[in-house]
């Protein structure tokens, strides 16, 4: 007869890789979870890191590769403090704009210029909510500034950071993920 320690055992050493991966997943869950769920325009409104001293303002452009979703929303937010960073409130700056493939230019006029991260997403599903799938993970197509790919969790501020400088700054962001859409599916974007 079998010795019932023995196989409860191989059971708990055999069962090791769904518990990995569930642990895995529930990471990039907890992670995603922090994306913000809802993005409004507001105006530019930063608080001055040194109130004696002018705050330096610039503007950014922002050169999004969104190969597909024509037509479609696009949010974005500015976020100069991690209180800010992917959360629903809190940004510097953020705006909407429609899709226009290969690339979407958005431009923010004059923000303080100090480091800045950036999150975007494309509303495919027109309910200016980023959509969420299986464990929180996003199902609408996103993108992070220094085009940051998260593999556990949400990316952290300090990674997505990118430096504003006067007069002008420029950096781009590869929007991915989501599926396709009807058009990207019947070769029209290609």
């Amino acid at each position: 007869m079998p010795d019932p320690s023995r196989r409860s055992i191989a059971v708990r050493s055999g069962s090791g890789v769904p518990v990995c991966a569930a642990l895995v997943i529930a990471c990039i869950a907890v992670g995603c979870r922090q994306a913000p769920e809802r993005i409004v325009e507001v105006s530019d409104a930063s608080g001055e890191a040194d109130p004696g001293r002018p705050v330096e303002r610039a503007a950014l452009r922002i050169e999004l590769a969104t190969p597909g979703h024509a037509g479609r929303k696009l949010f974005i937010a500015a976020a100069q403090t991690p209180d800010g960073w992917l959360k629903a409130t809190g940004w510097t700056a953020a705006t909407s704009a429609g899709v226009t493939p290969p690339v979407t230019v958005v431009e923010f006029d004059s923000i303080p210029a100090r480091p800045t991260a950036i999150s975007v997403f494309i509303d495919v599903d027109a309910d200016e909510e980023l959509a969420r799938g299986l464990f929180g993970i996003p199902t609408e197509p996103w993108g992070f500034s220094n085009d940051l790919t998260p593999f556990f969790g949400a990316p952290r501020f300090d990674d997505a950071v990118i430096e504003v400088r006067p007069p002008s700054t420029v950096t781009t962001i590869r929007v991915r993920g989501g599926g396709r859409d009807d058009a990207e599916t019947k070769g029209e974007d290609r």
